[in-house]
């Protein structure tokens, strides 16, 4: 959407209107003067014809001297730059065998391997039972009645559950960053591609920016000069680890929050905050 304005800028200072309004009326007045003394020279239709050219080269310096603009404004929708930062650290290809069921349960949800919109509701009561450290009610009103049905129902809903979290227990933590980047029943990689424009980072003690493509194999098989034995969180806070010419309104940073550096993170990213770049942290793992 565009629009257009005209505007004389000598307005903007009342100094110089104010000169350029004399200097017109001063030229304007010479030249009648002038036509006065040149009657005996030439013709009157003659010295009406040059009254008007000098009159209209008057106006057009007059005009000139006012500094007439033509401005035309854009309305240009703003596309968010996003960067993802995830973490392929040594630690990151730990698997959390030892995390709690609600914890478990509710990366199993996230990622699709367990769970639909019928049984949200049930898993919800299950999950708030787990983060309370008590038994879920594996059957409910809505199930049948009968009491060998329902003991039966009850143990195989408990076994389907143990065999999840068993499972979510040994997928490594980059694991579930990929499944969740892109396997997930909404795939992250997906959801920012429609907000915005999105550029993709690995990191560990250095950095490396890599294409949509092979975002999952960076991950599973991360480049030795990437140094994963340890873990630098300010890599992707840094202007300097950027894709060229991109300047991310926003910086995903996937990791476990292992961190080996010396450097303050939270001072980085409040810097970047008020630069008007914000950072999302999301912590992978077991709290």
């Amino acid at each position: 959407m565009t629009g257009r304005r005209f505007i004389l800028q000598a307005l903007e200072s009342p100094a110089w209107f104010g000169f350029c309004l004399a200097a017109v009326v001063l030229a304007a007045a010479l030249t009648v003067l002038l036509l006065r003394s040149q009657r005996r020279l030439v013709t009157p239709s003659v010295g009406t014809v040059l009254l008007s050219v000098r009159l209209v080269v008057i106006a057009i310096l007059g005009i000139v001297m006012l500094e007439p603009v033509l401005q035309r404004s854009y309305n240009v929708d703003h596309v968010p730059q996003i960067l993802v930062a995830v973490d392929v650290s040594a630690s990151m290809a730990t698997a959390d065998e030892y995390a709690g069921p609600a914890e478990k349960l509710r990366w199993a949800r996230a990622l699709g391997m367990i769970g639909n919109r019928s049984t949200d509701a049930r898993l919800d009561g299950w999950q708030a039972a787990l983060e309370s450290g008590s038994e879920p009610e594996w059957v409910d009103s809505a199930d049948p009645q009968d009491p060998a049905v329902r003991t039966k129902l009850a143990a195989t809903r408990r076994d389907n559950l143990e065999r999840v979290l068993s499972e979510v227990s040994r997928l490594p933590r980059t694991e579930i960053v990929s499944r969740l980047l892109t396997q997930s029943p909404q795939p992250l990689m997906s959801t920012l591609n429609g907000i915005g424009d999105v550029e993709w980072q690995v990191f560990a003690g250095q950095s490396a920016n890599v294409q949509p493509a092979t975002v999952a194999e960076a991950i599973a098989t991360p480049a030795d000069n990437l140094l994963t034995q340890t873990s630098n969180l300010s890599v992707p806070l840094e202007p300097g680890s950027w894709p060229a010419d991109a300047t991310p309104t926003s910086i995903v940073l996937l990791s476990d929050g292992r961190d080996h550096s010396r450097a303050d993170i939270v001072e980085a990213a409040g810097r970047l905050g008020t630069a008007g770049t914000r950072v999302f942290p999301v912590v992978v793992g077991s709290s």
